[in-house]
């Protein structure tokens, strides 16, 4: 199924590119347009955005955390939207596992990396510049069955200290460690899944 957000009778208009005649420059939707073939859908109420005809083509807001395959409906038409979207900061960092930064900030869980649990359970994160303390937002997102991550901060890569993972937005470093240790006795081989791992 695809991974599309669907809103159906969304009162929403652009005033300056369709001022005049906004039935004539909307496109029907095609015949064969599914609404079971999207994965997520919402309708939002007329009395929500008031009555278009006397609000003078009124826009609607709408706060979306994934602004992909976006489809807007009313009354038999596709509507037009506007994206905005506030940029924030991407700190990059380089590794010792020559990982894609790419694959880790993109806020999908299709995407991941795997890293063997023998030869990959540490990760060392070498940021371009200091990461100062209250100035930045840490996403870690992971799976595994048996491994936990334990967080390390330095600023020389010499003298490490563990914190736990919701204190490290506290601290300003370097570098940072993340080190995947077994929670049983026996430490088997398994592929530990990284979905993200970022810092903004």
């Amino acid at each position: 199924m695809r991974k599309i957000i669907l809103f159906l009778f969304l009162f929403l208009f652009v005033k300056q590119t369709f001022a005049i005649n906004t039935i004539g420059t909307l496109e029907k939707i095609p015949v064969n347009f599914k609404s079971e073939c999207y994965e997520f859908y919402n309708k939002i109420d007329k009395w929500l955005v008031g009555d278009i005809f006397w609000e003078n083509y009124k826009t609607f807001k709408i706060k979306l955390t994934d602004s992909r395959d976006i489809v807007f409906t009313q009354n038999g038409f596709i509507l037009p939207y506007k994206y905005y979207s506030d940029v924030k900061d991407i700190y990059n960092y380089e590794n010792n596992l020559g990982i894609k930064q790419d694959y880790l900030l993109d806020n999908n869980n299709n995407t991941f990396i795997e890293l063997n649990s023998k030869t990959q359970n540490e990760i060392i994160l070498n940021f371009e510049n200091f990461l100062e303390k209250d100035n930045f937002n840490f996403v870690f997102d992971y799976s595994s069955n048996n491994y936990s991550p334990y967080f390390y901060i330095s600023d020389n890569r010499t003298s490490w200290n563990l914190i736990k993972k919701q204190d490290i937005e506290n601290f300003s470093f370097k570098f940072l460690k993340i080190n995947f240790v077994s929670n049983i006795k026996d430490d088997y081989l398994e592929n530990i899944k990284i979905y993200e791992l970022n810092f903004r």
